[in-house]
């Protein structure tokens, strides 16, 4: 037998029963010895808090159920990526793909689980049949106006591959597909931001359904790198994207528990990055944001005029931190934020982050803008953050809503 996920090739020692999960890759059901690909490397049941790639050797590899194979193929990032999207990438692969086997029968349309991850839990979790029927579309908002002039099948290349969020920490983009995954942290929350905009429109539930498949599928396998212990730190805007896909799998498929996604695990960038304080900023604001640690965020509380201007020792200022950062983290999650209150999902993204992105659409007051200006803070207050020229998709939207 012969599997066909986009980009690769596999032969296998016998036949069996095989399903596609929503991009493509093959679920196969039942017990089979994958007997070569054309992968440049494989790895099996890659634990969520890896921080390197483990390639098995070369040889045949035995799928059980419960086991996922994903492939990977090499490249020079510096060959760029012009057609996947604008921004160059930094990874070292192109392509992956993920072979997932499991017990239960073959089905139509059906969801991969966990697509990464290892160890009994994440197993398990892979022995439970997840169809697309199951997502319930009626859910999804019909509120926001978005042009339809390419935008839907924009979104749909970008997630409609094996995301290959191989990678916990900082480097991650550094592994991604190149060809799959946006890649860099803010990068990757403003596509999010952009596709939670689309799927809240009022575009018809048909227009709609692919994209919500895709961001879905994307969510059910984060969920399982971070059942499996995968860590997120702050890092600056660099981890953003991911919280929001879980919340919004758990959303449509009614599972309850991956909806409230710190129930999961509680190492999301967006948990640890945003938080509340009376107040967090000095002149009453209560969401605080941390740009690399759990609590470098207690600066905001003190006037600008205490804020420090010089880089230190292996850190930056906290002009510096608040200038270079503080937009690109606001303003690629506007749409998020914005999908997450109109689905009435809040609590399950998190109130501090919610709140930090109000505040960025609502701007400061003048004597607050003034006392920054005077340290040489000067912040583009509501606006998008993005890199496919569609800086006001987000904000827009926003505004619309909450005119």
């Amino acid at each position: 037998m012969i599997l066909t996920p986009p980009g690769f090739n596999l032969s296998t020692s016998a036949t069996v029963p095989v399903s596609l999960a929503p991009d493509g890759c093959p679920i196969v059901h039942g017990p089979v010895t994958i007997t070569g690909h054309d992968g440049d490397w494989a790895i099996l049941n890659h634990r969520g808090y890896a921080e390197t790639l483990a390639p098995l050797p070369a040889g045949p590899i035995a799928l059980a159920p419960g086991d996922v194979l994903i492939l990977g193929k090499e490249y020079n990032c510096n060959s760029g990526r012009a057609a996947y999207m604008a921004a160059a990438g930094r990874s070292s692969n192109a392509k992956m793909a993920a072979v997932s086997c499991v017990s239960y029968a073959a089905g139509p349309d059906l969801f991969r689980v966990a697509g990464i991850g290892g160890g009994q839990l994440v197993g398990l979790l892979r022995g439970y049949p997840i169809p697309v029927a199951q997502m319930n579309l009626s859910l999804l908002p019909s509120v926001t106006e978005v042009e339809d002039d390419g935008i839907v099948e924009e979104l749909e290349a970008i997630f409609g591959l094996f995301c290959g969020e191989v990678k916990s920490q900082w480097a991650s983009d550094q592994l991604t597909p190149d060809f799959q995954h946006p890649g860099y942290g803010t990068w990757m929350a403003s596509y999010v931001s952009q596709a939670l905009v689309v799927l809240c429109s009022q575009l018809p539930v048909a227009r709609k359904a692919r994209l919500a498949k895709l961001l879905v599928q994307w969510g059910l396998d984060i969920a399982g790198a971070f059942i499996d212990g995968r860590v997120n730190q702050p890092n600056g805007g660099h981890m953003q994207g991911r919280k929001a896909l879980v919340v919004l799998a758990g959303h449509l498929l009614g599972i309850v528990q991956m909806a409230w996604a710190d129930g999961l695990s509680t190492l999301w960038q967006e948990t640890r990055a945003h938080f509340t304080a009376s107040p967090a900023w000095w002149f009453g604001w209560p969401s605080g944001w941390n740009c690399y640690n759990d609590t470098d965020g207690a600066f905001l509380a003190q006037h600008p005029s205490q804020w420090t201007t010089v880089d230190p020792p292996n850190g930056r200022c906290d002009v510096y931190r608040i200038t270079n950062y503080y937009p690109s983290v606001c303003g690629s999650q506007v749409g998020t934020a914005l999908a997450m209150k109109l689905m009435g999902l809040e609590s399950c993204m998190g109130l501090p982050f919610i709140g930090s992105v109000e505040q960025w659409m609502q701007g400061p007051p003048q004597e607050a803008r003034d006392a920054m200006s005077a340290v040489g803070v000067t912040l583009p207050w509501g606006t998008d953050y993005c890199v496919n020229g569609r800086a006001s998709l987000c904000s827009g939207a926003w505004r619309k809503v909450f005119a």
